[in-house]
């Protein structure tokens, strides 16, 4: 029985290989992203931690300025830190909304293709469909016309 044969089955493979490469692309700006909220969420905590271990053991009796002074000023290194992760964050974030873009893009465009394949098989087997009824209508109709002769 003859096979279906899509004409532009490799633009469609084409199709499906951009399509991957959009996804790989999108997983690597979700793990970038993914990494500056770790970094974000570290400093966060390393704040707080500092902040905590000034308020219960540093503040009491006799103040050491230096140490406060200090300890203020890496506090301060890691908000600047964490500031320019946020804006890393937001970069990231129009970063993975225009390979969101991308990929609805490519994938709209393998549908299309793969939406001209069905109709085309289905045309194809409509087709053969057809045929072979009309092979065996002749077949029945020799049968029909030869006991007659």
């Amino acid at each position: 029985m003859p096979t279906f044969v899509f004409s532009l089955e490799v633009l469609l493979e084409q199709r499906r290989r951009e399509e991957e490469a959009v996804q790989r692309q999108m997983a690597d700006v979700r793990r970038g992203r993914e990494e500056i909220l770790r970094q974000v969420r570290g400093a966060q905590q390393t704040i707080d931690e500092q902040n905590k271990l000034l308020a219960t053991e540093k503040l009491v009796g006799r103040l050491d300025l230096t140490f406060i002074g200090q300890e203020k000023r890496y506090v301060g290194v890691l908000q600047v830190f964490m500031a320019q992760n946020l804006q890393r964050l937001a970069q990231s974030e129009h970063a993975l909304q225009a390979v969101r873009q991308q990929l609805m893009e490519a994938v709209k465009r393998r549908r299309m293709l793969e939406k001209l394949r069905e109709k085309q098989e289905t045309r194809w087997r409509q087709r053969q469909q057809h045929s072979q009824q009309q092979m065996l209508d002749e077949l029945t109709m020799q049968r029909v016309r030869a006991p007659a002769q």
